[in-house]
């Protein structure tokens, strides 16, 4: 499986991206996540000094998304956006006043700036940079778990992050953003479970402040604050990144915070639980609210249940949290099922419904089957000790629910969650949420196989 991974990865790098080629290179890396920590070939790495793994994981996290480097990006705009961006303000234009700044917080666009004063606003500058970020993740990500998992589970952990094909396609390929708010989320993570709570709080809003997410983690990270004035004093921690950069944008342009709080509102869903509510009301709207209100609304209110009931129940956490787990499992179940019907919804309005219905029936049986024939394997009946595994999990599910939410469910958007899905040291939970979240297929206007024309 080792010797398929490397081939599709040598593959897509000197042939280019295709479908076929990404989903057999994704398959391969599915498949080690299951085997990797039980290999006896992985004793000889795992004998390794710290300093030594460190290095090993940096070096294999680069050149994996630099092979990428060879091929033009060709599967989403962001990249070229963010090279218009850049120029744009490398020539004195502000954001969200004189060109659409992405509807991303104002750190975004900062972020962007800094790229393109430092090393030029280009394609490949902007790949090289956020790969560079998302090796560092891989190497924090042996951090998440070390303490309780151990040395050799946390290594494997960190080298599957590495090795992860989402990143090395979406980053090393496309260039995408999403490593630096996740860099932050991690650096929080980390710092919550070694109990620095100012830290954590303090890299939580960071991350808030570069990409929303984050701030479906902030009820649960603050309840590990153990008194109200410092829940208090987290909660102020957590907003100062925002709020310094909200008041820097408006300082730079006072019509410019509400052109960015305007642009929020402007997402375009695909892949979604809110682009398939509004093709079943048939409109945008429900009522007087826009369905993406009403879809992140619902999953808003999910997340704050869980937490609160974790709170309640305090003395039974670890049954709480096997709960909203098969929750989040099950969610997924039906997620995929509905994406069946969504992908017949997106297609030319003659396009027979019988396929996708026998695609979704067959959808249906083989996970009703393997719910059944591997329930024990699913969901276990128990939790491992320790504080780092309950917040990994209930960070994962967190994220995994916020993204449900979300108008757009991008393949990219795993990568907010994946570090802490790897660093779980509960096979039956980790595997079975890698098996169910990884298998978007990214990109507008890609082939199947080379010689054959776009399927999208």
């Amino acid at each position: 499986m080792v010797g398929v991974y490397i081939a599709f990865l040598v593959l897509i790098a000197a042939w280019g991206f295709y479908v076929v080629f990404y989903l057999l290179f994704l398959a391969s890396w599915v498949v080690l996540a299951f085997v990797l920590p039980r290999l006896r070939s992985f004793d000889l790495v795992d004998s390794l000094a710290l300093q030594k793994k460190l290095a090993l994981v940096f070096v294999v996290a680069l050149v994996v998304r630099f092979l990428m480097f060879g091929q033009d990006q060709i599967i989403t705009d962001d990249v070229l956006n963010y090279v218009t961006r850049g120029e744009a303000m490398l020539g004195g234009s502000i954001p969200y006043v004189d060109f659409y700044g992405g509807s991303k917080p104002p750190l975004y666009n900062l972020v962007v700036l800094t790229v393109s004063t430092l090393f030029g606003a280009g394609q490949l500058q902007f790949r090289a940079v956020f790969s560079a970020v998302d090796a560092l993740i891989a190497v924090l990500v042996l951090f998440l778990c070390r303490r309780e998992a151990g040395e050799r589970f946390a290594l494997s952990a960190a080298l599957l992050y590495a090795l992860s094909p989402i990143n090395v396609i979406t980053i090393g390929f496309s260039g995408h953003f999403d490593p630096v708010p996740t860099i932050a989320v991690v650096i929080s993570a980390v710092f919550l479970i070694s109990g620095r709570h100012r830290l954590s709080s303090l890299f939580l809003g960071l991350g808030f402040a570069f990409k929303l997410f984050g701030a479906a983690l902030l009820p649960y990270y603050v309840s590990w604050t153990r008194t109200t004035a410092n829940r208090a004093l987290n909660v102020v921690i957590f907003l100062l990144p925002m709020v310094l950069s909200l008041a820097g944008l408006y300082l730079l342009s006072e019509g410019a915070l509400a052109a960015y709080l305007n642009e929020t509102s402007q997402w375009k869903g695909f892949w979604s639980f809110n682009q398939a509510l509004g093709f079943a009301v048939g409109s945008g709207m429900l009522g007087p609210l826009k369905v993406s209100w009403v879809v992140m609304g619902i999953f808003v209110g999910v997340i704050l249940a869980m937490y609160a009931s974790l709170w309640i129940r305090k003395e039974k956490e670890s049954e709480t949290i096997l709960l909203w787990y098969k929750a989040v499992v099950l969610t997924f179940v039906f997620y995929w099922g509905l994406m069946v019907l969504d992908a017949w919804a997106q297609s030319p309005s003659d396009t027979d419904i019988l396929p996708f219905l026998l695609i979704l029936a067959v959808y249906c049986l083989l996970a009703g089957f393997f719910l059944m024939r591997f329930r024990d394997a699913i969901f276990p009946k128990e939790l491992p000790a320790g504080r780092a595994e309950r917040i990994l999990i209930v960070t994962t599910l967190a994220v995994a629910l916020f993204c449900f939410g979300l108008p757009n469910y991008a393949p990219w958007y795993v990568i907010w969650f994946l570090p802490f899905l790897l660093a779980i040291r509960t096979d039956g939970i980790r595997l079975t949420l890698i098996a169910l979240s990884v298998w978007h297929v990214m990109g507008a206007g890609v082939s199947l196989l080379p010689g054959l024309p776009p399927i999208n």
